[in-house]
């Protein structure tokens, strides 16, 4: 029985086919919205993917996902309308870090960095404005830093207030040029500093587009900046942490507002931030980009659906006498309700099947294109991917069009009498 079902399906796809064949022009105009339809929903979904995975692989250049930050404002809003300047009692401090390190259980690591500002640095007469920023050493690991030679910051050198630096690859090259800095001293304003480290290029990828660079900072202990350029602790500083999983990231910043609003009395005078929040805002924009085009996908598909409901019922007319043959030779309504069911489901799984397939040459046409002429240059890469769940909701996006265009022509024919067939003219 199993057997004779599947046969039976077989020859009417196969029948469905040759009738598609015998009208192609007819056939091809038919397909022309199912193909566009599905297209569209393939490559949409595929696009807007790829869109997300780029750009949340250009944030993790800079930093990570589950990655936090926390700043004093310079401004706080004391009541609507009405803005009074932060207190000096809200500043941060080491002991800011030292607290959301032992009462934020959700964090697994926090830092801290102190921007001192743009100094002129000098070595051998070659003389430069780059900022300096004070830091502890977590500061490598939250921002993704790699040395191109020499060491990072240790603990001794904060504990001690050393007078070292870890600088940029682009003062590296500009100061040093083939030069291996490391040993040798800088002057930082009224200040020498011994280099110990650099850092490899971070300019990369889209980063190189930002309208300024950050391969041109200096670091040093945040203590040394303290006590040698600041005056005052942790003046411009902002702490960074990092949560231990993704779905902490809320968990951990309710934590640290928490305890800022027990050290504090209020969060007022500090600002929250999430790279999480940024995703968000990537996922809202894909959201947009699915739904615009979701919308003509399915204009297209309903366009595809009348047409295909239309070239069924222009063959239900031209194939009346060989319905009535059919019936006369004993096949049921069943029949022939199942014959042109299947034949417009032909229709429409041929217009997915080659919607997906256009899908995939055009997604990845473009991947490979994005690359070579506009990224590569910037050391990025767009990885381009079908979405193979979107691949296989579009073939029973398709198959459901295709019986909802066949119910109607199918339930005609079916209805024909041998007689009124036989003689239809």
């Amino acid at each position: 029985m199993f057997s004779g079902i599947i046969g039976k399906i077989g020859i009417n796809f196969w029948v469905g086919w040759e009738a598609l064949l015998r009208n192609k022009f007819r056939s091809l105009l038919t397909l022309l919205g199912i193909i566009l339809g599905i297209f569209i929903v393939v490559t949409t979904v595929s696009i807007s993917g790829s869109i997300k995975t780029f750009l949340v692989s250009e944030m993790n250049r800079l930093g990570d996902t589950k990655g936090l930050s926390i700043g004093k404002k310079e401004w706080y809003e004391k009541s609507p309308g009405k803005y009074e300047r932060s207190p000096k009692t809200a500043n941060l401090s080491m002991e800011t870090v030292s607290e959301i390190r032992k009462y934020c259980p959700s964090i697994s690591m926090v830092a801290a960095a102190n921007v001192f500002g743009r100094l002129d640095t000098s070595h051998q007469g070659k003389s430069m404005p780059y900022e300096l920023l004070g830091v502890t050493m977590d500061i490598k690991e939250l921002w993704n830093f790699e040395l191109s030679s020499g060491r990072w910051l240790q603990k001794s050198d904060l504990d001690t207030n050393e007078k070292v630096v870890v600088i940029g690859s682009k003062i590296k090259d500009e100061l040093f040029g083939s030069i291996n800095p490391v040993g040798k001293e800088i002057r930082a304003g009224t200040n020498r500093l011994t280099v110990i480290g650099s850092i490899k290029k971070r300019q990369l990828g889209m980063a190189k587009l930002m309208p300024f660079s950050i391969d041109n900072d200096m670091y040093a202990p945040i203590t040394t900046v303290d006590k040698y350029y600041t005056g005052k602790y942790m003046r411009n500083a902002w702490i960074n942490a990092r949560a231990k999983e993704l779905p902490l990231v809320e968990q951990a910043q309710n934590e640290i507002k928490m305890l800022f609003f027990r050290k504090f009395g209020t969060i007022k005078f500090h600002g929250f931030g999430a790279n999480k929040d940024a995703i968000k805002e990537i996922d809202k924009m894909v959201l947009t980009i699915q739904l615009v085009a979701g919308c003509a996908a399915a204009i297209s598909l309903i366009v595809g659906g009348i047409g295909t409901m239309n070239i069924m019922l222009v063959s239900v007319t031209e194939r009346t006498k060989e319905i009535g043959l059919r019936k006369a030779l004993g096949a049921t309504s069943n029949d022939i309700r199942f014959q042109f069911l299947v034949e417009a489901i032909v229709v429409c799984l041929f217009g997915g099947l080659v919607g997906t397939f256009l899908s995939i040459f055009i997604t990845s046409g473009a991947g490979w294109a994005i690359t070579v002429f506009f990224l590569d240059k910037h050391g990025s890469v767009w990885e381009s991917e079908v979405k193979v769940w979107a691949a296989i909701g579009a073939f029973i996006i398709s198959t459901l069009v295709g019986t909802s265009a066949g119910l109607y022509p199918s339930n005609k024919a079916a209805k024909l009498t041998p007689v009124q067939a036989l003689r239809f003219d």
